[in-house]
């Protein structure tokens, strides 16, 4: 049980501090699609294309293929070539970014591997902190006690039409309890919303939660806006 005491004098909000120097801004929409040959000591990745089709074919088993949703395992170059062709239908729709594997050494087909659910952004995440500053003191006179779980309860559940917290019969239970009043001395706040961002940026985040429209989006957006409408003022 927790009692707060007197209002405290507000501290002002912290704000961000500027980002590093060596920090990058996020690729254009148009790079995230972008899929390099990736090479390794053991095995490279080639961008999927036609020209694998056969390879894909005589590599093919039930293990090699388990992971996909796929009704048939190609086992032909035909069987290969629709493989691929459908895959690269599902390229081209922006719903994966397919590569083949191939054996670093020999160029052998081993197998295929792609990204999902590709999504165009850089995760982050916006917050608002508040740290409060209290003196303590403990509550033992069942009285109080009572009187604090009173108020709490009829906070937490009005018109229950539930009977009082009595002091006398339930004296041993309040002694079980301990209370606490705190009286709030300082106020610290801390909020996260790209503030150490360039405005351009903010704005195609802004732009991005509209467009997103989940949950908190819109509450977001807008102390977004207001952190640009602040920082435009001479």
């Amino acid at each position: 049980m927790v009692e707060t005491g007197a209002e405290p004098e507000t501290a002002e909000p912290e704000h961000e501090t500027a980002e590093p120097a060596h920090e990058t801004t996020p690729a254009p929409a148009g790079r995230w699609f972008d899929a390099p040959v990736l090479s390794g000591d053991h095995v490279r990745l080639e961008p999927m294309s036609h020209s694998h089709a056969e390879g894909l074919a005589a590599a093919a088993d039930d293990q090699v293929f388990e992971h996909l949703r796929i009704t048939r395992v190609p086992r032909t170059r035909e069987e290969g070539e629709a493989f691929v062709r459908a895959v690269l239908a599902q390229r081209d729709k922006r719903v994966l970014l397919p590569w083949t594997q191939l054996d670093a050494v020999t160029g052998e087909v081993a197998g295929t591997t792609s990204y999902y659910e590709i999504e165009l952004g850089v995760p982050t995440s916006f917050y608002a902190t508040v740290q409060l500053a209290c003196n303590v003191r403990v509550v033992d006179d069942p009285d109080e006690k009572a009187a604090v779980l009173n108020r709490q309860l009829g906070h937490f559940e009005p018109g229950s039409g539930r009977a009082p917290v009595p002091t006398e019969a339930d004296r041993r239970l309040l002694s079980g309890l301990r209370a606490l009043e705190l009286t709030v001395t300082g106020v610290r706040a801390k909020f996260k919303y790209a503030g150490n961002k360039q405005d351009a940026h903010r704005r195609e985040i802004a732009a991005g939660l509209a467009a997103r429209g989940g949950p908190s989006d819109n509450r977001a957006r807008a102390h977004l806006l207001r952190g640009l409408e602040k920082s435009a003022e001479p």
